[in-house]
């Protein structure tokens, strides 16, 4: 993921300048990124990257649009992630079966 993420990060600067921020180009560049840090297990940077992709498709093209549609699967899936990252925390009993936190 790492690679990828270096990547992705040299080429948005210049879609970005070359194609504008709202170019489905760029906005596909700003995905994959969210995708490496879903990888990487970093979600709320994921989410970041996701919500600027959703945000500019549902503006640009409306909530029904398969790029919006899109969008916002890859969003909610990143925020079901953190959702369940927080679950799964390890929680430890004390003799009584009283969590103890960690």
């Amino acid at each position: 993921y790492d690679k990828a993420m270096q990547m992705h990060e040299k080429v948005l600067p210049i879609r970005q300048a070359t194609l504008g921020q709202l170019h489905p180009s760029t906005l596909a560049t700003y995905t994959n990124i969210g995708n490496a840090y879903e990888g990487k297990g970093e979600y709320d940077k994921a989410v970041q990257m996701h919500e600027k992709v959703y945000h500019a498709t549902l503006a640009m093209l409306g909530l029904q649009y398969p790029l919006t549609v899109e969008a916002r699967r890859l969003l909610n899936e990143a925020k079901a992630r953190i959702a369940a990252a927080r679950v799964k925390k390890p929680v430890a009993l004390d003799g009584r079966g009283v969590e103890i936190a960690l």
